[in-house]
């Protein structure tokens, strides 16, 4: 992540409620060596799609994790530098 004072990530994976999400992906993101600082707007893909359009990247990864209950997949990283103060 080089000098990024952080980022955005979409993270899709199987859970039954907000607790279980989290823990979800902290794990893979742990792995990364990251942590996570908040997570927005977490809800089941199925309540989602009734009121936004996912683009391609998103499908994509529900695509890969509907059928693995043990998916976590994460989209690309959106940075943001450092202050400079």
């Amino acid at each position: 992540m080089g000098d990024a004072k952080g980022a955005f990530v979409n993270v899709i994976t199987w859970a039954s409620n907000a607790k279980e999400y989290n823990c979800n992906a902290d794990l893979v993101l742990r792995k990364l060596g990251l942590y996570i600082l908040d997570v927005e707007n977490a809800e089941p893909v199925s309540l989602r799609r009734k009121k936004a359009v996912f683009d391609e990247e998103i499908e994509e990864m529900i695509a890969r994790a509907q059928d693995n209950p043990n998916a976590i997949i994460y989209s690309t990283f959106h940075t943001w530098d450092r202050d400079t103060a």
